[in-house]
């Protein structure tokens, strides 16, 4: 019965008429940061401090936030996590490892590298600070996303903006689908940076709302929205480089999408 109380609120708060109304008390915020740190982590600390086979970039916290090494001048995806750092530091509401402040790139220059510290003080004061901050993490998300649509549709034509725009506030009226809008943000970006596109084409929200048909808002949005994002990420899949191997995480990320028809359903039943 609590699930269900808690699941009722923080639907309700996910379904706000627009997204500029939307705002996620602390209750709501630690729900939608388990789902993202389970997504990203599988709930498991040690994941706070990853770096993936074959990327030049570690990921980190509960929204895998990408940071590159020190010295990186061509960077192939959005780097997030100084990011996250300027927008907790500004809020002052969590303190920070004081050799994370003003640090310029991540200074583990390798994978090798990065997993021989592992258990060093820094990697460990890292998580330490990284589970402790969950909170503020959540936030930066939300920030993300709603500062993501004008960007959106900013190089689009009046007609491709008018429907990402409706497709997005299709999206917010339906429940859990401003969960799915930050979720997905997080995972695979804006769509608006030409370096993280394969060939000339794009994974990120933006392509996924234009290839999105339909005005009904609930089960059929999000059938819908998850329908073109296994579209778009099984076509970065077979752009992709092959050096990359990306089609070993594809059933992951789909699993990843068919969790948001799972999150609704179980509000729905």
């Amino acid at each position: 019965m609590f699930f269900l109380i808690l699941l009722c609120a923080v639907t309700a708060v996910l379904s706000a008429n627009t997204a500029e109304a939307t705002t996620l008390d602390a209750i709501e915020r630690k729900y939608i940061g388990d789902l993202i740190y389970q997504h990203e982590c599988g709930q498991d600390p040690k994941a706070l401090t990853s770096w993936n086979k074959n990327e030049d970039f570690a990921s980190l916290g509960i929204g895998h936030f990408i940071w590159y090494p020190a010295g990186v001048a061509h960077k192939s995806f959005n780097e997030s996590f100084p990011a996250l750092l300027t927008f907790v530091e500004k809020r002052g509401m969590i303190s920070m490892p004081a050799w994370l402040r003003n640090i310029k790139g991540n200074p583990w220059l390798s994978r090798p590298m990065f997993y021989a510290a592992i258990k060093s003080p820094k990697m460990v004061q890292l998580r330490q600070w990284l589970e402790a901050s969950r909170d503020e993490q959540v936030l930066f998300i939300k920030a993300r996303l709603d500062a993501a649509l004008p960007r959106m549709v900013a190089d689009l034509d009046p007609v491709d903006a008018d429907h990402v725009t409706r497709q997005y506030q299709r999206m917010v009226n339906t429940p859990m689908g401003y969960f799915a809008l930050m979720d997905y943000v997080n995972f695979k970006g804006e769509g608006i940076y030409l370096s993280e596109r394969y060939q000339g084409q794009g994974w990120g929200l933006q392509q996924v709302l234009l290839a999105m048909h339909g005005e009904n808002t609930g089960r059929i949005a999000m059938l819908s929205f998850v329908t073109s994002s296994k579209q778009r990420l099984r076509e970065r899949v077979r752009l992709a480089p092959k050096k990359r191997h990306e089609q070993r995480w594809l059933a992951g990320w789909e699993n990843r999408l068919d969790h948001y028809l799972q999150e609704m359903d179980r509000f729905l039943k």
